[in-house]
């Protein structure tokens, strides 16, 4: 009896440490990770404020293994999607747009992210510790951005 009332005692602080870890996810957002990615799993879900703008940073792993970052708006709106992907599957005026910005730079990773209304870009890293940098080009190798 003292023992299950014991494990009874582990099972309920489990149960209580999953449900903490899912609280700061609210309601819309969840049902909007669960629309775009059923049968994937949360494995956290941050509050982050980004240029005055409240959302919610939801890491994820699809049911295919993928690892993705998905930003959500408090309202459930989808504005970002984010997932490593290899070097080689950049698109070729990806790649030329940064051999002719950086020229001499070799690329050392890449991250495919899909923004709210469809448009993907692509943000490629490149250097090492200080002068490591990220950048990004849309997918006809436009330049954007610098990080």
């Amino acid at each position: 009896m003292k023992r299950m009332l014991i494990v009874s005692s582990v099972l309920c602080f489990g149960a209580g440490v999953a449900l903490a870890s899912t609280e700061t996810c609210p309601e819309p957002v969840t049902t909007a990770i669960n629309k775009a990615h059923p049968a994937s799993t949360v494995e956290s879900c941050k509050k982050e404020v980004e240029r005055g703008t409240t959302l919610y940073e939801v890491k994820v792993t699809t049911k295919q293994a993928s690892k993705l970052e998905v930003d959500v708006a408090p309202d459930g709106k989808i504005l970002q999607t984010e997932e490593k992907v290899n070097l080689k599957t950049v698109p070729k005026a990806v790649m030329d747009g940064f051999t002719a910005k950086y020229k001499g730079a070799k690329a050392t990773g890449a991250e495919k992210q899909i923004k709210a209304d469809g448009s993907t870009q692509y943000e490629l890293s490149f250097g090492a510790g200080k002068q490591r940098k990220e950048v990004t080009f849309s997918e006809n190798g436009k330049f954007l951005e610098e990080e």
